[in-house]
């Protein structure tokens, strides 16, 4: 088989023709093979793909925005066909939208690239490829920062997978209907987020920053065409199209999450941090369109901490003080809606019931998509339904999940355990430590910021000093998040500890629960024990799924940890200087 290696990709500079000053063995071959170019200056880029560069650039010399990026550099190789650089093209665009140097110019329709012979072989030289491009001083961070930041995480930027493309345009094909919305289903990490940013970055980013000639999939042609419809039905034009980021918003009911993409939308040209909105945002004004992030945990009136602004958003609505929720208020408010949801991710009383979303599902005013493919972890849709049939006591005996990609492991000490996410953390940086709630919140109490709130194994540690952004604050790796600190967020190796309140019970084969040991209160009030036990194996669930490349467990209960080593490698006890 034939060994790759990067010093067969070139990167040249280009006249504004897209002519190389340079020689090649073949000139011809440069001037029709596929390559990847960049556009620059020293605020902005612009990357695209082609196989005739010259009649590209007489294309980009007619175009306002790019006619003026003098900074022109050509991707070359005679390793590359059709294939690699599409991928190439978009694996730099998705990139350089992280970039928080430079601005980047390109739309998010058709950076699209799709599998083909040795795409991976491709893409491990693609690194290389950016280390080139920082010697050039055209990129500025290193690789792994960008990989490892939020902007590239939730990038709009990204290559959909067939899944979501067809979710894409299903929500654009809705919007151009007579229906009022849509519900989008999908487990924890099949890329709702990433659907509801890319959606929401294509109605908003300005007619004039797409190029046709440059659509060469069928889904980026049939997303433009059902794009124009739209503006059309909907009387945007060039003259009143900046209004668009006005009346279009994403609704996220988490603090923690809502903060990191305010963010993220704050780095994305076209995008505003304003666009991030909570449900209380939108009980003071009409949007024309929201779409809905994680719509399984918009509240009512139960078991909330802290009734008066909820309260006070009903009477503005002239709703009940008591029966209205947020749903209700985002219904009143807006003409359109594109709900995310996932029943299995909601985790406390207070996350409005599955009933209510299942009567507008079934109405004729919404249409519904489900997605299947697995993005986020390493370990794909085998792992998510691993983690199912673990919590439903399906797996056979000693039936374990096996990934050369992804790592599950059972720890018996939690010392070692901390240990392998500090290890982590120095080697591949977002590695987390959470816990389920058996532990009071002490903490979170100004005066008793100098205590801990818990002891495991002779560590004393805390709770998240913070609620917003936790996962990216100064103090993080040496605190205990919670689900509510992690929920929508990428890690990639988390620790979990399984606290006191969840158990295994062998004589019923079963995942049991102890109420008096869920230290959360909210989250535990006017429910029945089969409602507890829902919710805390939803907890657990989720924050498994939260995992790129690997989930590290810890038990408190030895019996729910003997469980647990049938069905996963098992670290053995370590004893360390500090024990």
């Amino acid at each position: 088989m034939q060994q790759f290696d990067s010093k067969d990709i070139h990167i040249v500079p280009v006249n504004k023709g897209g002519d190389y000053a340079g020689v090649f063995d073949s000139e011809l071959e440069f001037y029709s093979s596929a390559l990847v170019y960049l556009l620059n200056d020293r605020r902005s880029i612009y990357i695209g793909e082609s196989v005739n560069i010259r009649r590209r650039f007489a294309n980009h010399n007619a175009n306002d925005s790019k006619k003026a990026l003098l900074s022109r550099h050509a991707i070359y190789s005679p390793l590359f066909n059709k294939s690699v650089t599409l991928h190439l093209e978009a694996f730099l665009i998705n990139h350089f939208s992280a970039e928080p140097t430079i601005k980047l110019l390109n739309a998010n329709l058709g950076n699209n690239s799709h599998y083909y012979h040795r795409k991976n072989d491709y893409e491990a030289l693609f690194k290389h490829v950016w280390e080139d491009l920082k010697k050039l001083k055209i990129a500025k961070t290193s690789f792994e920062e960008i990989i490892n930041s939020n902007i590239f995480k939730y990038s709009p930027y990204k290559s959909l997978n067939i899944d979501q493309q067809q979710a894409v345009l299903t929500c654009l094909r809705t919007l151009v209907s007579s229906r009022k919305g849509i519900f989008i289903q999908g487990n924890a990490g099949t890329g709702k987020t990433i659907i509801a940013i890319y959606v929401l970055k294509l109605l908003v980013t300005p007619i004039r920053y797409f190029e046709q000639f440059e659509m060469e999939d069928e889904f980026s042609n049939e997303a433009f065409s059902l794009l124009k419809i739209y503006r059309q039905q909907e009387g945007i034009t060039e003259a009143n199209e900046a209004g668009l980021r006005d009346e279009i918003a994403i609704v996220i009911s988490m603090t923690s999450l809502r903060g990191t993409l305010q963010k993220v939308f704050s780095a994305i040209d076209q995008l505003h941090s304003s666009m991030v909105i909570s449900p209380t945002d939108i009980s003071k004004r009409h949007y024309k369109l929201v779409l809905v992030d994680e719509a399984h945990r918009l509240r009512q009136r139960k078991n909330i901490s802290g009734y008066g602004e909820f309260d006070k958003s009903n009477r503005r609505l002239g709703l009940d003080m008591h029966s209205g929720t947020e749903l209700d208020w985002i219904l009143k408010q807006t003409d359109r809606q594109i709900f995310f949801y996932d029943s299995a991710q909601s985790i406390r009383k207070t996350d409005l019931s599955s009933g209510r979303f299942d009567e507008l599902m079934q109405s004729a005013k919404y249409s519904t998509l489900q997605l299947h493919t697995q993005v986020r972890s390493n370990g794909g849709q085998p792992f998510t339904d691993f983690v199912h049939r673990l919590f439903n006591m399906e797996l056979s005996d000693d039936e374990r999940f096996e990934s050369s990609n992804f790592t599950i492991q059972l720890y018996e000490g939690f010392a070692n355990l901390r240990e392998e996410i500090f290890r982590k953390e120095s080697e591949s940086k977002l590695s987390r430590l959470v816990a389920g709630f058996s532990w009071e919140y002490r903490t979170k109490e100004k005066k008793n910021r100098e205590l801990y709130d818990m002891n495991i194994e002779g560590i004393d540690l805390r709770w998240n000093s913070v609620a917003k952004d936790w996962i990216n604050s100064k103090n993080a790796l040496n605190e205990v998040g919670s689900i509510h600190t992690v929920f929508g967020n990428d890690l990639n190796y988390i620790g979990i500890v399984f606290g006191k309140e969840i158990d295994y019970d062998p004589n019923t084969n079963s995942i049991i629960v102890y109420r008096d040991e869920y230290k959360d209160i909210n989250g535990k009030n006017n429910t029945n024990d089969e409602e507890l036990l829902f919710y805390i194996k939803n907890i657990y669930k989720t924050l498994m799924f939260r995992g790129i490349r690997g989930v590290f467990l810890y038990a408190m209960n030895p019996r729910l940890r003997d469980y647990f080593k049938k069905h996963m490698k098992v670290v053995i006890k370590k004893v360390t200087l500090e024990n």
